[in-house]
């Protein structure tokens, strides 16, 4: 995508993260990537309802186990009830309007035309109310927990929609314009909204480390951008192996996604650069407990939703199509 994110991988290495730069993600979509991370292990069969589980994966009950505190912050706001047992952050929307979520925005499009109707007549009930990172940054400042906690945040920066410049001024999505696709063609939407979430993850990043130095901390995507693959294809679906020469980088565009890991100087040497989500947390609990961790092998599938199947495809640092 021609765009230099150097500053940003500088100002990581500076304090201390392990640049994972081999990892790729188990799944180019966020259901299954976040569930298996959660799981520590690969999903290999369909679950229409798996997006629902992952608070009651072996992360949040091991977490429990271990006497720690669970806290929570979606990426959208209002959409997500709380879970038990976790402490949830920023539920509440910041407008008093009726909005359309993700979920809604899934449901919109099986009508033809209602997404456009809703954006001409109500175009400030059809919006996303997002937390962005500099919501958490907020929440992190007058974080202060009375015993051991595990804080996940899933926040959708750089993911569209687009609502940041580089600037990180507001861009109005209500008007017309695409800023939720990844369209080869709107690629500098998404490099803006990148810039803007880059600053923001690094005053957060420096409040927490002032905060708490010693603390574990995870950047990772779920799932990588893609553009190139639509390039190629036109499609704007999930992305799907085949013989093209073209496939292969477009899918490493859809796989590769940040995986930074700032731990304790003990714990560096479990560490290694292709290391991929699925072992995050056999990593952090083996850090926290003392032990060596126990590693699955590293692999990415591609879900056929037509013939409702989970394929190998990447395994071994190589791709299998």
């Amino acid at each position: 995508m021609n765009f230099d994110n150097s500053e940003f991988m500088s100002f990581l290495e500076d304090r201390k993260f392990f640049n994972a730069s081999g990892s790729f993600v188990a799944y180019a979509t966020t259901t299954y990537s976040m569930v298996s991370t959660f799981r520590m292990q690969h999903v290999t069969e369909m679950e229409p309802d798996i997006w629902s589980k992952r608070f009651r994966s072996d992360t949040f009950r091991i977490f429990q186990d271990l006497g720690y505190s669970s806290h929570f912050i979606s990426q959208n706001r209002g959409v997500i009830p709380c879970p038990v047992n976790v402490t949830c952050y920023n539920e509440t929307p910041k407008s008093g309007f009726l909005y359309v979520g993700r979920l809604g925005t899934i449901l919109v499009k099986t009508i033809p035309l209602l997404e456009d109707v809703l954006l001409a007549l109500a175009p400030h009930r059809f919006i996303y109310e997002l937390n962005e990172v500099s919501d958490l940054h907020d929440t992190l400042r007058a974080f202060a927990p009375d015993k051991p906690s595990f804080f996940y945040a899933h926040i959708s920066m750089p993911h569209s929609p687009y609502i940041r410049d580089a600037e990180c001024g507001p861009v109005d999505i209500t008007q017309s314009g695409d800023f939720k696709s990844f369209r080869w063609n709107i690629r500098h939407k998404y490099t803006d909204f990148l810039q803007c979430g880059n600053q923001q993850v690094m005053d957060a990043i420096t409040t927490l480390i002032d905060k708490d130095p010693g603390a574990i901390i995870i950047l990772q995507g779920d799932h990588g951008a893609y553009f190139s693959y639509q390039k190629h294809s036109g499609s704007d679906g999930v992305p799907e192996p085949g013989s093209e020469p073209w496939r292969v980088p477009a899918l490493e565009g859809a796989y590769a996604a940040l995986n930074a890991m700032r731990v304790p100087p003990g714990c560096r040497k479990n560490l290694y650069s292709a290391m991929s989500p699925v072992n995050t947390f056999r990593m952090v609990f083996a850090c926290i407990t003392g032990n060596k961790p126990e590693y699955i092998p590293d692999k990415s599938f591609w879900i056929d939703y037509k013939n409702e199947k989970i394929n190998l495809i990447r395994q071994g640092g190589k791709w299998l199509f």
